[in-house]
């Protein structure tokens, strides 16, 4: 396996910008100089996409800008320790620690999982002073290399609760889930793991990350007195946890006051009047209506948030998938796959020898109205060489971007409602794109789908009739 960093990828006590884009772009040249990508410009562009979303300063003079990306094959860590420090958007100032963490578009659990070993050991003091007392940049990457080591990937054992004492130890369970599930995710589990360590309670934390999720047992969360989540998307299952008292926040609140979090849970535990996750114990369709609401705990800011941030998270795939299978396209089956013969530089007939002359030649005179040579490449069959796989696979991608929209509406529609949302949403989004109003229609429509069949949902209905 290939070390995530070398000495090559960390920089001690420099100046890489003036404020975190310049800083951005530069360990994404220092990505590039360690052969770990062709592609810092487009490394450095998937980064600040995701520091748009929220910012990835954290208390303690902390940066972990971080991407799912195309530009690396393999996973990077790249380490700069800023002097002087710079502005990430943390609350207690700027920061002297700053990650780039890379990892592959689609890259698998294994190395996905490291990386959380990483997050986790961010929030450790000892971690942090021994990063800053490092004299060399080997010093660093040996101490990094030593966190994300294969072996300490192992699940860890504060995944489920230890055994309630005789005394009636208190038990919380908690998700957390940000939208790349790189990072935030993990940091935010360990955080709350050390805060309920700290008060004497147990906690049982599903992190939904893109490492992958173990759903708690149905008798931990049973047992359980109150819930956290602290989440920018929505909740996977969240009817598991109807009836318990809630604490709703984004995903970087627990790296600020972890502490108050677990206080106020065990207080919302006693207090009758607490905001609860919406639904019934026993399932039903209340708790399957409410599956991914906001409960009353959480602002209708938070929520609109949270609702759109789900459906643009299931969309990447789609994004990522297509994108792939369209490039893959135009490699074997030229630049002009895309354009009718002869239009803006394409190949002419002349150059189609396997094309049928009649098509070939109505889609030539038709100009840019004309069939395009993937078309035709299509009809010929593997008569046209790879000009057919480039063809087949073109048509594939396509299809994919044509998922975008729908997946987009589709599941804002599943965030506000649950599963019962999924199918209005997606024909919404559909007819977004029939109608030609995009993006925009698709957040519309998936709102507006959301809203109804959450509404409908609610509905007393007889038992035959449900």
């Amino acid at each position: 396996m290939t070390d995530m960093i070398t000495p090559e990828l960390v920089r001690l006590d420099v100046s890489l910008g003036s404020d975190k884009t310049e800083v951005i772009a530069a360990l994404a040249r220092l990505v590039a100089e360690a052969g770990r990508t062709t592609d810092p410009d487009q490394l450095a562009t998937d980064a600040l996409a995701r520091e748009t979303t929220s910012p990835t300063g954290l208390p303690g003079g902390i940066a972990i800008p971080h991407c799912r990306t195309e530009a690396v094959q393999v996973p990077t860590l790249a380490f700069a320790r800023l002097s002087p420090g710079t502005d990430f958007g943390a609350k207690d100032g700027p920061a002297d620690l700053a990650f780039l963490i890379a990892a592959p578009a689609g890259g698998d659990a294994t190395h996905l999982k490291l990386l959380t070993q990483l997050a986790r050991a961010l929030v450790k003091k000892e971690f942090t002073d021994g990063l800053r007392g490092s004299t060399s940049a080997q010093e660093v990457a040996d101490l990094v290399a030593a966190v994300v080591a294969p072996e300490a990937a192992a699940p860890a054992p504060a995944a489920s609760p230890a055994p309630r004492a005789p005394a009636a130890r208190r038990s919380i369970v908690a998700v957390t889930a940000c939208p790349t599930g790189i990072a935030h995710t993990y940091m935010a589990a360990e955080a709350l793991e050390a805060a309920a360590g700290r008060a004497g309670v147990d906690i049982a934390v599903e992190t939904q990350g893109s490492a992958g999720s173990t759903p708690l047992a149905r008798e931990v969360i049973a047992n359980a007195d109150a819930a956290i989540f602290a989440v920018d998307v929505g909740v996977r299952d969240r009817g598991r946890f109807a009836g318990l008292p809630l604490v709703a926040s984004g995903v970087k609140r627990p790296m600020d006051d972890a502490d108050s979090m677990i206080a106020e849970a065990l207080r919302y535990a006693d207090d009758p009047s607490a905001p609860r996750v919406e639904g019934s114990a026993g399932g039903g369709a209340g708790a399957a209506s409410s599956a991914h609401t906001g409960g009353a705990g959480e602002s209708w800011g938070r929520r609109t948030r949270r609702v759109l941030m789900t459906g643009v998270s299931y969309m990447i795939p789609f994004v990522a998938a297509g994108g792939l299978l369209l490039a893959l396209g135009f490699l074997f089956g030229g630049f002009d796959i895309a354009l009718a013969p002869g239009v803006n530089g394409a190949r002419v007939c002349a150059d189609l020898p396997w094309a049928d002359a009649t098509k070939c030649a109505a889609a030539a005179a038709a100009g840019g109205d004309g069939a395009h040579i993937s078309a035709l490449a299509l009809a010929a069959g593997w008569g046209s060489g790879l000009n057919y796989l480039g063809a087949v696979l073109f048509a594939i991608g396509g299809a994919a971007f044509g998922f975008l929209v729908p997946a987009l509406s589709g599941y804002i529609a599943y965030a506000l409602a649950g599963r019962p949302g999924i199918a209005p949403g997606f024909v919404g989004g559909a007819i977004s794109v029939t109608l030609g109003a995009g993006f925009i229609g698709g957040l519309i429509t998936g709102l507006v789908a959301g809203v109804i069949a959450l509404w409908i949902s609610g509905f007393k209905v007889k038992r035959w009739l449900a």
